[in-house]
């Protein structure tokens, strides 16, 4: 099974170390990395998934061109995280710092879904979990999202 780690979790080395043990594979996006680069954070992850390009967002070198299904699951996504209040394609000169935030968590959810990861695993459960966000966002990845402790729930029960 392969699991990619939200930038939120990236750093969970206790989670990437006992997936490792019962022979998952671990990933992180370019999304992620680049949200790293500050901080002395270390993810280990096996892999990195590259992200469709996003203009005013992506890193050159660091992105790959999507195809109109990673548009459209990225065009979902950010409906489903903003509960349809995301500005639309034309309208995304000065969005604010949430909104950026926002863009990047579709960009990660859209990276995980092309790559076809089984799990997703994030804390961030007012954009990711809650008001039937998982559920919407299942419909899309036909995977799963999970929090930390899910994951770290599901891995002990594999002992």
């Amino acid at each position: 099974m392969k699991v990619t780690f939200d930038t939120n979790v990236a750093d969970r080395n206790d989670l990437v170390r006992m997936a490792h043990g019962r022979g998952f594979e671990t990933f992180i996006t370019s999304v992620t990395d680049r949200e790293l680069l500050p901080s002395d954070i270390v993810a280990i992850v096996e892999e990195l998934i590259l992200e469709a390009v996003v203009l005013g967002e992506s890193s050159l070198g660091g992105a790959l061109l999507g195809s109109d299904e990673d548009v459209e699951v990225l065009e979902t996504a950010l409906s489903i995280l903003s509960n349809g209040s995301f500005p639309k394609r034309d309208a995304r000169d000065n969005l604010s710092d949430g909104q950026r935030r926002q863009l990047r968590d579709a960009m990660i959810f859209a990276a995980h879904v092309r790559a076809s990861h089984d799990i997703l695993v994030t804390d961030d459960e007012r954009g990711f979990i809650r008001d039937g966000r998982r559920e919407k966002l299942q419909e899309l990845c036909h995977g799963r999202v999970m929090t930390s402790d899910e994951f770290l729930k599901e891995l002990q029960t594999m002992e």
